[in-house]
């Protein structure tokens, strides 16, 4: 076969299949997203023990892959306490601070990537029993939207659990447990007129672009 028959062949195989930028970022689409879980707290009774760790990660997977399928277009998260590279969601039992202000959680990069570190403490004061999972989920699934912790969309930072603070839903776990993680608004929400919906469970709260549920911010 001639070089100009192989080489009309290759340009239909790209035309058809997509270019190589286009075939490399299909394939890296396929790759999991890993969320190291570092656990930094010490115990705290009926919150925070082995049985409550396993929960959160279980429920950790289940929100992350939610904000994944709209977020990071459809892509496997793993959220784990044995993964060695990837993002990391982080427990202390330590006040943390974002801008010299005290706060219950953030996200952000640093010389390792991006990261979500929450305070258990806080979480524990504020919430109970439901505190890690409403904290972790908070953070998480806002390190997953905007890992580079600096997208805007519209002139708003792609902050997507903050608007709707006040809602979650419930997920059922594996031992028949049901714990709440965060609801959090959709591309929709930061499109002026679009429609909806703009938030994962639809909230009534939420019905328009840029509106905030009640302690939203």
């Amino acid at each position: 076969m001639s070089h100009h028959k192989v080489s009309g062949l290759l340009a239909i195989c790209l035309l058809v299949l997509g270019g190589p930028d286009t075939v490399a970022a299909g394939k890296a689409s396929r790759i999991p997203i890993t969320v190291n879980f570092i656990n930094q707290a010490a115990d705290i009774s009926g919150i925070w023990d082995d049985t409550v760790r396993s929960d959160f990660v279980e429920a950790m997977n289940v929100a992350a892959n939610d904000v994944g399928a709209y977020w990071r277009n459809g892509r496997k998260v793993i959220v784990g306490s044995d993964l060695k590279n990837g993002m990391r969601l982080i427990v202390v039992d330590h006040p943390i601070y974002f801008d010299k202000a005290r706060v219950g959680g953030y996200h952000d990069v640093d010389g390792a990537g991006a990261f979500a570190i929450f305070d258990l403490t806080m979480a524990a004061q504020q919430e109970g029993a439901a505190g890690p999972f409403l904290f972790g989920s908070h953070e998480l699934d806002e390190m997953l939207a905007d890992p580079g912790a600096n997208r805007f969309m519209h002139g708003h930072f792609t902050e997507i659990v903050d608007p709707v603070v006040c809602c979650h839903y419930d997920v059922t776990l594996s031992d028949g447990d049901v714990v709440p993680v965060n609801d959090f608004v959709l591309r929709s929400w930061f499109t002026p007129h679009a429609t909806g919906p703009f938030d994962f469970i639809n909230s009534p709260f939420v019905q328009a672009p840029f509106q905030y549920g009640p302690d939203g911010y």
